[in-house]
């Protein structure tokens, strides 16, 4: 669901639910080649490597669904609510265990911006982001909320 704010104060703002247990995005792994020189690639490696490269298709997938415009160029608020599965065996009232969420944020900013290699649409870059809020919460239902706000008018957007 797209809601369109006043353009003369504000510009779009982008709401939709991806479905979906979370998956974290871990730190970068450097690898050093024959030569001597060094790379640094994501580790995509194995099960978790497929699970999360699905998660963040099924991100940039229901963003697009959602979002048929250019990509937002300026600045932008994002909000993110994390619902996980409680485990019968937790009595806390909140999921302060892992997974951590700053991986969380990271698979989502890496897969809703333009050069991520799945497709997002949203914004161009994570840098574009000037005001984040996050959350874990139990839910009925696993998955993310994601909210993308810009903060510029329509005409300023285009790219």
């Amino acid at each position: 669901m797209v809601r369109q704010r006043d353009q003369d104060v504000e510009g779009a703002m982008i709401d939709f639910f991806v479905e979906g247990d979370p998956v974290t995005k871990g730190s970068m792994i450097g690898h050093k080649l024959a030569d001597g020189r060094v790379i640094v690639m994501d580790d995509f490696r194995g099960e978790r490597g497929r699970r999360l490269q699905a998660w963040m298709k099924a991100i940039a997938w229901e963003g697009r669904m959602t979002y048929k415009g250019q990509p937002i160029a300026g600045p932008v608020v994002l909000h993110l609510a994390f619902h996980l599965l409680k485990p019968k065996s937790n009595k806390k009232p909140y999921p302060s265990q892992r997974p951590d969420i700053d991986k969380l944020v990271r698979a989502v900013l890496d897969a809703i911006q333009t050069r991520a290699k799945w497709g997002g649409t949203l914004i161009v870059d994570d840098s574009q982001v000037v005001s984040m809020t996050a959350r874990k919460t139990w839910g009925e239902a696993p998955g993310v909320q994601v909210t993308v706000e810009s903060l510029e008018p329509e005409q300023e957007r285009l790219i």
